[in-house]
């Protein structure tokens, strides 16, 4: 799955894995990946830009980091590193879908910090979720589109890119059927 990711991705990962381990957990849940995403952020040079997402909301690494032990508390100490809860793992591959509909050439997919952030928006529980909205940001659409913004995406884009994703999918599949009909084998 890591292969997929951007090096600044794999930033926020070993963060989100450090912040895991710093508060004994036995794995990295979507609360450590949010915690990631802003201490990335705020430490990062280069993520100005994807900082002001987070600006915008007054959401800040030390506020995250709080609420993560106030709502998870401390572990035992035992733990694997990048071993993740199951909530964690479907971010993952949420970030990697959102790399996959946005990319708008093959061969471009990386999961890249705002795509763990748009697939985090996507999930309707979990900590992460319970902590944005303890922070107030009871409707994620706005922080979506901001994100969305700041990759130079709008709404209307994002729909045109899923369309054209979708229509060259299913002219492949149509192709295969076809080739399998000409063939004699069934569908």
């Amino acid at each position: 799955m890591f292969e997929h990711f951007s090096e600044q991705s794999m930033k926020v990962m070993a963060l989100a894995d450090r912040e895991a381990a710093a508060f004994k957990h036995d794995r990295v849940g979507t609360g450590e990946i949010l915690l990631g995403l802003l201490v990335w952020a705020e430490t990062s040079e280069s993520a100005e830009k994807f900082l002001r997402n987070f600006s915008a909301f007054n959401l800040t690494a030390a506020k995250v980091r709080a609420e993560v032990k106030r709502i998870t508390g401390s572990g035992a100490g035992e733990r694997a590193s990048y071993s993740f809860t199951p909530g964690a793992e479907v971010l993952l591959l949420l970030a990697y879908e959102e790399a996959l509909h946005l990319c708008t050439r093959p061969g471009t997919e990386k999961v890249e910090p705002e795509h763990l952030l748009l697939a985090l928006l996507r999930q309707d529980e979990g900590v992460a979720c319970r902590i944005l909205e303890r922070l107030g940001l009871d409707d994620f659409t706005q922080l979506r589109s901001a994100v969305l913004s700041s990759l130079g995406v709008n709404q209307e884009e994002l729909i045109e890119i899923r369309f054209e994703k979708a229509r060259r999918h299913g002219m492949k599949m149509q192709s295969v059927t076809s080739d399998q009909t000409e063939l004699g084998g069934s569908v």
